[in-house]
């Protein structure tokens, strides 16, 4: 499925490269809040412009986007442009996260390298667990929630 991901910055080369890992969508390009990447390439990846752009994007073939934004604030109004515009809101899980089958995932998350949601984790919509987090038993981490790299939250705590 035709993808972009919003936010052309480090987590968006993150991001990036879960989803060539994955290999289920094929990236077609960055939207960016800063003009001058209009027209740059970012790991190979074309900056087809700003956020000014989502309601273009469904003419052009792409049904897919995710938010690869570090503020929380941010990442989640985006995720809401995002559908308002007709997007469907993907979610990222690295290869190499553990994951458990009795985890909750919601839409536009990203699980990153080595990072670990185990049993009865419920991750919100627009969350990060970002690399090597640890997610244990029974935790709910709320919508647009980043779980810093190397995090470690015990079982059932919950984060808003």
């Amino acid at each position: 499925m035709d993808t972009v991901i919003i936010g052309a910055g480090g987590h968006g080369k993150v991001v990036l490269d879960i989803l060539q890992t994955e290999g289920k969508h094929r990236v077609v390009g960055f939207l960016d809040a800063d003009a001058s990447l209009a027209g740059t390439m970012v790991a190979g990846v074309p900056v087809i412009g700003g956020i000014n752009q989502l309601l273009r994007l469904k003419s052009q073939k792409v049904r897919a986007a995710l938010i690869a934004i570090g503020d929380n604030r941010v990442r989640q109004q985006y995720a809401r442009e995002a559908i308002d515009a007709g997007l469907e809101l993907i979610t990222a899980i690295h290869p190499r996260a553990s994951v458990a089958r009795s985890a909750v995932i919601g839409r536009n998350v990203v699980i990153a390298m080595n990072a670990s949601v185990c049993a009865d984790a419920r991750i919100g919509d627009s969350a990060i667990v970002n690399t090597s987090a640890i997610v244990d038993h029974e935790c709910v981490v709320g919508e647009a929630v980043h779980v810093c790299p190397g995090a470690a939250l015990a079982g059932r705590v919950r984060i808003d």
